[in-house]
Order: C-alpha cells, then sequence, then structure tokens
C-alpha cells in the first residue's frame, strides 16, 4: 500500500512539472563513513560507497549552493551488493554543495555542507588520541579559531565498533556506522585529537582553504595493529617478527584467541581504517610509539614496521602517491625502563632512520625540547604531555614544507658525522636551516670515554652546521649521545626552524646515562619520581633544598663560570644543603674517583660532602686545590672507600670560624672519572 501510495505522489508531481524521489523505494544506503560537512581532498577522484541492490544504477550529483548542477558520476552496483561512484573533485575553496546520490533514479541520500580541500589521516595512540578538552590552551585556541572552525572537518572514527572494545574483527570491516563527521564550529571538537587539531589550524591558514582530518587513534595501540594482514604476510621481516615473539595471529585461530583491539595485529586496521579505503588523503600525521618500548627491543623492527606501514597506506590510500608523506611526532623523554635507560631515545632513532633513507617518505619532529606539563586531575601521568599546540604546529610546517612546496624547513637537523681530535669531538649536521643555536648551557649531550661513562659537555658552535663539545673530565673522548636519557626535558639544541635530532655514536652497547640537574647550578627544578604502589607520584622538586636553619637560593649576582649560582646561608656557624636523588637522577659516585667545585666566600671555611644511604652517612672532606680568583675557591672531595650501596642524597655542610658572613656559594660541580 505504501508503494502505491509514493507512485501515486510521484505520478501527481509529474503532471505539475516537477518529480520527486522516496528514498523509502531505495534499499540503497551510504556507508557511515559519510555524512553532512564531510570534506573530500580537492582535484582527486571524490568516491563514495555504500550498499545497494545488485545491478542498481547507482547516480551521484554535486549542487553548487546556486544549485546548479557542477559534477556527476554513475556506476553500477556489484553482484555482492556494493557500490562505489565518483566524480573528479573540484579545487579546494570556501564554498560548500549539496550531493543527492540515488539508485535508478530514486534519491536515497542527500549530504549537505560538503567541502573540498586538503585531507590527512590523523592516526596512533594515546598522544594523538590526547582530546583538545584536555590540550594546553585547547579552549582558547576553539575560541580564537572561530573563523577557521567553520572550514575545519573531522571524520570521528569510533574508539570502539559499537561503543564495545571487545569487538574485534579477523576480516576488514567494509563500514563504521558509528563514524561522524562534524565541523570545527561545535563543541563535538574538544574531543578529536589536540595534535591534529592544532596541525588542521596551522594547515588552513598556510594554506588558506579548508583541511579535513580523519581522526583515528587509540591509546595503548601497538603499532602491528594498525597493519591490515595483507600488509603483515606480505612483508617477511615483520611478520617474522612477531612470530617470533608470539603475536602473530593466524586467520583460523581469531575467534579462539579473542584478540586485543589495543595490542594484536590488523584490530585497528580491521575497524578504524579500512572503512576510510574510499577516502584519498595527503599524508598522514602519526604519534605512537610508546607501547613498543619493551626491555629487550631493537629499535630496527620500528624501523621496519614504519617502513610497511607508510608502504601499505600509501598504496590503499594516497591521493599522490610521489608525494605521500609520514609525519611523526618522536616520543617525549620519558621514564620506561630503569634508571639511566635510553629506550625511548632508541625507539626515536628508528623514526630518524627512516627519514634519513626516505626523506620523501617520512618526516620526524623532536619535541624533548618541551618543559614536561601533564595533567594531575586526569592521573599525573607524564607520558601524556598537555603541550600538544607546538606539536602540531610543527607537523603542520613539515607537511607545508615537504607536500606542499612552503617556505618551512622540510627536516629537523641529523647528525651527519663526527671526529675526535684531542679531548674535543666535532659534530657536523644536516639540514640545519639558517644555523646552529643554543640558549645558555647545553643541556642534554653527553660524552664519553672508553669506560662508557657519560659526562655532559661544554660546547663552541664552530659554524652554522658544525659543533665542537668536550668535557674537561675526559681526556679521550670516544662516544657522544644527546637527547637520549629518559626523563630529561629542555635539551636546548636548536638549527634554523626545528630542535635538533637526538642522536647516539656508541651502536655496540646499551646506553645508560644518568641525568645530572645539579652539574648547572642555575637549573632550579628537576622532575622527581618516587615509587608508590597506589599512585604514579611523578611531581616537580627543587634541585637544591636547605637543610635545617639554612636558606637557599639561586644567585645571579654572585657567579663566575654559570647565568646562576646556588647560594646557601644561614645565621648560625654550622649550617648546609642537600640534593636528592630521583629515579632517573641517581648520585651514582661509586663509579667515579671524586668531585671538584667552586666554592665562594671561602674565608675561615670548612666543607664537607655527606653521601646519605639508607643505612648510613658517608663523610669526605673538601679540600682546597686551587685560589680561581674574585673569592672563588676549586674544592675537592675524593670517594675513597665509598660503597657500591644507593645513595639516596648528597649533602654540603660548611663550617665557618666567624659568624659575620656566614654564606657560600656554590658553582660548576664535577665528577672524576677513576
Amino acid at each position: 500500500m505504501k508503494k502505491i501510495l509514493s507512485l501515486f505522489l510521484a505520478f501527481l508531481f509529474a503532471v505539475g512539472g516537477l518529480s520527486v524521489a522516496y528514498a523509502e523505494d531505495s534499499s540503497a544506503k551510504l556507508y557511515g563513513t559519510y555524512g553532512d560537512d564531510m570534506l573530500f581532498q580537492q582535484n582527486k577522484d571524490a568516491v563514495f560507497a555504500g550498499t545497494a541492490s545488485a545491478g542498481a544504477t547507482i547516480t551521484v550529483e554535486m549542487y553548487s549552493t546556486a544549485d546548479e548542477l557542477v559534477a556527476s558520476g554513475s556506476s553500477t552496483a556489484s553482484a555482492d551488493g556494493t557500490f562505489t561512484v565518483s566524480f573528479l573533485a573540484p579545487a579546494g575553496g570556501y564554498e560548500e554543495y549539496k550531493v543527492i546520490l540515488k539508485e535508478n533514479s530514486v534519491e536515497f541520500a542527500q549530504l549537505d555542507n560538503v567541502v573540498f580541500g586538503e585531507l590527512w589521516l590523523a592516526s596512533g595512540q594515546s598522544n594523538m588520541q590526547y582530546p583538545l578538552g584536555q590540550a594546553k590552551g585547547g579552549a582558547d585556541m576553539f575560541k580564537n579559531s572561530q573563523k577557521l572552525s567553520k572550514w575545519l572537518r573531522v571524520l570521528h572514527m569510533p574508539f570502539y565498533c559499537n561503543n564495545n572494545e571487545s569487538d574485534t574483527f579477523a576480516d576488514p570491516q567494509l563500514d563504521a556506522a558509528d563514524a561522524v563527521w562534524t565541523t570545527g564550529e561545535n563543541g563535538h571538537v574538544y574531543n578529536m585529537s589536540a595534535v591534529a587539531y592544532y596541525f588542521a589550524v596551522q594547515m588552513m591558514e598556510e594554506l588558506d582553504m579548508p583541511v579535513g582530518i580523519l581522526n583515528a587513534s587509540l591509546g595503548g595501540s601497538a603499532i602491528s595493529s594498525w597493519l591490515s594482514r595483507d600488509a603483515i604476510d606480505g612483508d617477511s621481516k615483520v611478520k617474522n617478527y612477531l612470530v617470533s615473539i608470539d603475536k602473530y595471529i593466524e586467520k583460523s585461530d581469531w575467534e579462539k584467541i579473542k584478540p586485543s583491539i589495543y595490542q594484536d595485529m590488523t584490530s585497528n586496521y580491521n575497524h578504524k581504517i579500512h572503512p576510510l579505503r574510499n577516502f584519498r588523503p595527503s599524508g598522514m600525521i602519526w604519534y605512537q610509539g610508546e607501547n613498543e618500548c619493551s626491555a629487550e627491543y631493537d629499535n630496527r623492527i620500528y624501523a621496519d614496521y614504519l617502513r610497511l606501514y607508510h608502504r601499505a597506506y600509501k598504496e590503499r590510500f594516497a591521493a599522490d602517491p610521489d608525494n605521500f608523506m609520514t609525519l611523526s611526532s618522536l616520543l617525549y623523554l620519558w621514564t620506561y625502563g630503569i634508571s639511566g635507560e635510553c629506550r625511548y631515545g632508541y625507539l626515536n632513532e628508528a623514526f630518524i632512520e627512516t627519514a634519513i633513507e626516505a626523506p620523501e617518505k617520512f618526516a620526524f619532529m623532536p619535541i624533548a625540547d618541551l618543559e614536561p606539563q601533564w595533567s594531575y586531575h586526569t592521573g599525573n601521568h607524564p607520558i601524556h604531555p598537555v603541550h600538544k599546540y607546538t606539536v602540531g604546529a610543527r607537523m603542520a610546517s613539515l607537511a607545508i614544507g615537504n607536500v606542499y612546496g612552503g617556505d618551512h624547513q622540510k627536516s629537523p637537523a641529523t647528525l651527519e658525522s663526527y671526529e675526535i681530535t684531542g679531548n674535543r669531538m666535532r659534530l657536523k649536521f644536516r639540514n640545519t636551516g639558517i644555523g646552529l643555536r643554543v640558549s645558555g648551557k647545553l643541556h642534554g649531550m653527553y660524552i664519553a670515554a672508553a669506560d662508557g661513562l657519560y659526562l655532559p659537555v661544554e660546547y663552541e658552535i664552530i659554524s652554522g652546521d658544525t659543533l665542537d663539545i668536550w668535557c674537561d673530565e675526559i681526556d679521550e673522548p670516544v662516544h657522544a649521545a644527546y637527547a637520549m636519557q629518559s626523563f630529561e626535558p629542555r635539551v636546548n639544541l636548536f638549527a634554523g626552524e626545528y630542535p635538533v635530532a637526538s642522536f647516539y655514536t656508541d651502536h655496540s652497547a646499551l646506553l645508560n646515562i644518568e641525568a645530572r640537574p645539579w652539574y648547572d647550578t642555575s637549573v632550579q627544578t628537576v622532575w622527581g619520581i618516587k615509587e608508590r604502589e597506589d599512585a604514579l607520584d611523578y611531581f616537580l622538586h627543587p634541585v637544591w633544598m636547605p637543610e635545617p636553619g639554612a636558606e637557599v637560593c639561586h644567585d645571579t649576582c654572585f657567579c663566575r663560570e654559570s647565568s646562576a649560582s646556588v647560594r646557601v646561608c644561614a645565621d648560625a656557624k654550622n649550617f648546609g644543603c642537600c640534593v636528592k636523588a630521583y629515579k632517573y637522577n641517581r648520585l651514582d659516585f661509586a663509579k667515579y674517583a671524586a668531585m671538584e667545585v667552586n666554592f665562594y666566600n671561602t674565608n675561615g671555611m670548612t666543607a664537607k660532602l655527606v653521601l646519605k644511604t639508607m643505612d648510613s652517612e658517608n663523610e669526605f672532606a673538601f679540600t682546597k686545590i686551587s685560589d680561581i680568583g674574585s673569592g672563588w675557591s676549586r674544592y675537592r672531595a675524593d670517594f675513597a672507600g665509598l660503597g657500591e650501596d644507593e645513595i639516596e642524597s648528597m649533602s654540603f655542610r660548611f663550617a665557618f670560624e666567624s659568624d659575620r658572613y656566614t654564606f657560600v656559594n656554590i658553582e660548576k660541580l664535577r665528577l672524576i672519572r677513576k
């Protein structure tokens, strides 16, 4: 009866010179990845896909705001009831279109406010998933970007199929029913990736056109979960590695194993990525890798993963296969592993290695220069730094420079070569832009002799691409490392627009580098890590603390070899200060013979170094070894008889004959190798 009524109404409209079609007369439908407010890649085929009656003629028509037909296409539904239909997309611009789809001339879908511009895929784990609403400055960025927000288009792929994390699939899914397109004008944008939002806003400002983001990520996900079975089976290195760690899953075992969407191969590809197969992004931004920081990790397999990831996605998606890039953020120097291990540094090396090897395919962005900030109210987890703006904006600069030919440096600087002359290492870098620069003391750079003990360096910039480094305590340097140590922020070597990439020169042994914030007395704070069972205890602490009755401050008036010394003072003749050890800032003095330090105001003073362990205090007297001048003297404390017990703190205790000026300034602490 309903069909008869529909035909009758259609006849009446036809008599009046009008035509109408009713969606209920059609069995066709678009997949959930299509909707109002969507964006297609400009100047490429705009492909629409869905299901329909086998053999049905599917037509797509696009109309301007003046209701003029500007593009159309048609195709025939396959025997399996699926269809794709397309037309050539126009150039990107600030115009919205209406798209109508028909099955055998019967309209079954209408999409409003469709735009064309640049489309990018944003994927990875929790740092890519991290929402704008929790990012530093996210609310202000949203308010200040309203002019652009109408033209930001985001496809939110569901974190879980049907909002159920137990839904995993042996086969790639054709559809993602819960996918939703939105503009940047409403509150939905707060749930999108903060990195992708900042990336898109920067891109819109520079390209002057709409930008779309395919937003598909999941916290805690392994890189193998984002690869298809065909891709893994076609790469012997990756497949064999997954087999060797018992992570390769035969399709026949899928239901029996009940794989994890976070960890297991193909899970996220099958339900988040394959439904996007008909889109044609210009490239991918990728923020992932924490999941791969394991105890025995070899960064070379992650480089193999990256090569496969790019190759597989280029073949599946690329709008322009010859100009399709994967842009990755390096990982923040967080705290996996025991103290001193450099697991994140090794993993970052995989990103750097692939970019040097194939700069037309890969680019990366260092972020270890950023001060660590995270949200205490969301679990106090430092693995999720909140300053996503810088990450997204730097990725956009890489995209503009590499994909669009814009005036941005195409790559951060990387180590090209090094040579050793006397007690100096000369480092030469590639891609330095307008040249190397450092603000103040160089942080995060270490040098080692043959014994493998790494100490902080002094430096001199020789030219725009060349840097000399040395350490007065190392006569014959062998190796250097930069931005490798876990949980050491503030690395500050830059070249042109970007921070310099991390590097290490010793590839024959695992690195173990303890950060030493007290080596630079101008450094006031340290991120102290304590072990607790009930909470993540990662908070900012002072490097230098007074002992009872004393005061401590950073003194920029009385300093000689740094921008600030540490001033310790009291009203009594006996006073002191201390430095605590934390998990990633150990006081590993048993490896060394002595400590040397500069003291100011040493007349009538005696000093000792007290190293406290869990069970005892070890005292070592400071002896003057030279007068430096202007009130400063150099002192030394030998560690004779120091055991292997873990040191909890070091204290500097001073005694004066007179109480007229009871203060000491401390500067240039150095450890002397055995």
